[in-house]
């Protein structure tokens, strides 16, 4: 074997090696994180059913902001019996130009 054929099978097994150790952390990890979320406190756990989510996006400039209004909850009744899916929440977009963009 070459001396440069010797290098790359010692890096390329360094590589291996390193890989293999970052595998089990991320294993580690999940594991962790799973039993976390197992132990979470309820009462802090978001609960999407609340959560309405409505937004304006100017089509010229690109921003995006929060729009203050409330979603109509019958939208997701009507979905919901259209699909046969349970609605857990939805998001609302409106798009058109910012006060900036229009002048």
């Amino acid at each position: 074997m070459k001396p440069s054929e010797i290098l790359e099978e010692k890096n390329r097994k360094e590589v291996e090696r390193r890989v293999k150790a970052l595998n089990e952390n991320i294993k580690d990890l999940i594991r962790h994180a799973q039993s976390y979320i197992k132990t979470v406190d309820p009462v802090v756990e978001l609960n999407f059913e609340e959560v309405t989510i409505t937004e304006f996006r100017c089509e010229q400039c690109g921003y995006i902001f929060d729009v203050d209004e409330p979603v109509d909850k019958k939208i997701d009744k009507r979905l919901a019996q259209k699909t046969g899916f349970k609605v857990s929440h939805h998001r609302l977009e409106f798009r058109g130009l910012c006060t900036d963009c229009q002048s």
